[in-house]
């Protein structure tokens, strides 16, 4: 729950609405590199210690 950037991790489960707001500014940060999916809603990487990313 700590490395979430945006705090959608809780004891609760993940709180997508949070999550989903971070990927759409990635999405559009990063829509001009090949093959970026259209569709991706969440990607819980921070649940694994990954960076937040797409």
């Amino acid at each position: 729950m700590k490395v979430c950037p945006v705090r959608a991790v809780t004891l609760k489960g993940i709180e997508r609405h949070r999550c989903d707001m971070r990927i759409q500014v990635n999405r559009k940060r990063f829509a001009s590199r090949p093959n970026m999916a259209d569709d991706i809603e969440v990607c819980a990487k921070c649940i694994a210690g990954m960076p937040c990313s797409l």
